[in-house]
């Protein structure tokens, strides 16, 4: 758990949720468990531009599965 939020209104797909200072938390979902698959890493820009620093597909989880 990290914290208790309240919103004005009901959140809705590709509203912004920003949980800012999070440090290594920001990477902790590291597993493909049930088959979800692993988040992008993105950066928010002080211009307010929002960059892809990478995306995860098959071939990243079948790299985990070894040989």
């Amino acid at each position: 758990m990290i914290g208790d939020y309240g919103f004005h209104a009901p959140l809705a797909e590709g509203d912004l949720l920003l949980f800012g200072d999070m440090a290594i938390y920001t990477t902790c979902k590291n597993n493909t468990f049930n088959g979800m698959p692993l988040p992008g890493i993105f950066v928010l820009r002080e211009d307010g531009r929002t960059e892809c620093l990478k995306e995860f597909g098959y071939g990243d989880f079948k790299g985990r599965l070894g040989r």
